[in-house]
């Protein structure tokens, strides 16, 4: 019950959160930390709605792929933890120290990524769960290994 408006709640919050920030990066004193800060809200936002149950019917009916709404809120909390890599190389680093390891970040997380969608299209996962994806398919060893790279990154 509280997932079912906890969910929608956050990724509102989040969606009007980004909009806000979305007109700072119009401006010509925007940065690389307000780039990076306004991708991970809405990296977080495209999660929050890609989790929440109503939503994951939709996603999945929309895209005709059972299950995809699963697939595209673990590639948005990937994302959300390179961007966070990427928001304290910034904080702590100026602009011009931080750009070599947010060089070495960008592509590690892009082929979590990358790998996390190609085990997900290998996987034969038919029966749509919006709850119980992971427990319900971890024995395929595509998906386990999608959600063992998904944790370790």
């Amino acid at each position: 019950m509280i997932m079912n408006i906890a969910f929608p709640l956050c990724a509102v919050m989040l969606t009007i959160v980004f909009l806000y920030k979305l007109r700072h990066l119009r401006s010509r004193w925007s940065s690389a930390r307000m780039w990076a800060l306004s991708a991970t809200v809405f990296c977080f936002a495209v999660t929050m709605w890609s989790a929440f149950p109503a939503s994951v019917r939709i996603i999945n009916r929309v895209a005709g792929v059972p299950n995809v709404a699963e697939l595209v809120a673990a590639v948005g909390l990937a994302a959300l933890g390179g961007l966070f890599l990427v928001l304290a190389l910034l904080w702590r680093y100026s602009t011009a120290e931080a750009w070599p390891r947010i060089r070495w970040a960008l592509p590690a997380y892009s082929l979590v990524i990358a790998g996390m969608v190609v085990l997900f299209a290998l996987s034969d996962v038919p029966e749509e769960r919006p709850v119980d994806f992971t427990f319900h398919y971890a024995a395929q060893p595509t998906v386990a290994a999608m959600y063992t790279i998904y944790y370790t990154a």
